[in-house]
């Protein structure tokens, strides 16, 4: 398993994770299809509102980007071929176990 890190959802000027879609196109080598976003870092939006965010940066990859909430996480993780968003429990234990790239 490995685990990509992104601590910032913006760069200098520019537009929510448009740094990040060819670092996780890289990172992940277009591979997988079905990505489970976990959006539970946002305080200032919605799950379904910040989904929608991310699923409009990915627009121009091939990548389905699925939202979990609460409700639907353990099936929209069950799925996936990728888990992204940035949770902080799930990076803890991960980093006891497993190499961290963090970009």
């Amino acid at each position: 398993m490995k685990v990509l890190a992104l601590s910032s959802s913006r760069v200098d000027n520019g537009g929510f994770l448009e740094h990040a879609v060819s670092l996780v196109q890289d990172f992940i080598e277009y591979n997988a299809l079905n990505i489970a976003f976990i959006p539970f870092a946002s305080v200032q939006r919605d799950y379904e509102a910040y989904g929608a965010m991310v699923k409009e940066a990915f627009a121009s990859t091939p990548y389905i980007i699925h939202t979990a909430t609460p409700g639907t996480a353990n099936a929209v993780i069950e799925k996936a071929d990728v888990i992204n968003g940035w949770w902080r429990q799930y990076l803890q234990a991960a980093a006891r176990h497993l190499p961290l790239r963090s970009v």
